[in-house]
């Protein structure tokens, strides 16, 4: 389509030249008027010609954009089939990992905030808050608690000190 139109451009270039030639070396008036009509068409239809290729190029592009997203929303499809839906102990909702898939990959959990707006971000520790652990998202900064501590009989100067025995 495009060579199309660069041919149709070339055709409207070489008539307005023949126009021009025939509007110098004649003089009656009629063939004037008529020259002259001729050329504001030929005019027009450049500038029609023109349009048509700068909409044809927009729609490339937002054909491009559409399957760019298209790959994306398939390639997040594909990971997302790795994960269910889980609620952990502390009530948070979240995904994990399927282990049936694969054996050798441990369960980790993706921010559920994330995932809806699919992006597959893992849940990272941060630490404990309470009774439970708590793990955050490195996207979106989300903080989740995860699940209980075990309880210690011990204090936590024993516990340090039988960590280097």
């Amino acid at each position: 389509m495009i060579t199309a139109i660069a041919a149709s451009l070339t055709a409207i270039k070489e008539s307005l030249g023949l126009v021009k030639v025939i509007r110098d070396a004649s003089v009656d008036l009629e063939i004037q008027n008529a020259t002259n009509e001729l050329q504001r068409k030929l005019t027009d239809l450049l500038m029609e010609n023109t349009s048509l290729a700068a909409l044809l190029s927009e729609q490339q592009k937002t054909i491009i954009d559409l399957e760019k997203k298209q790959l994306e929303l398939e390639d997040f499809k594909t990971q997302a089939r790795e994960y269910k839906p889980c609620t952990l102990e502390s009530g948070t909702f979240t995904y994990v990992n399927n282990p049936s898939l694969d054996e050798a990959v441990k369960p980790h959990y993706l921010c559920a905030n994330c995932y809806r707006k699919r992006v597959i971000s893992v849940l990272q520790p941060k630490g404990a808050r309470g009774a439970f652990y708590n793990n955050f998202c490195p996207s979106c900064q989300n903080e989740y608690l995860m699940n209980k501590k075990p309880a210690s009989s011990s204090p936590v100067g024993v516990r340090y000190a039988n960590a280097f025995r």
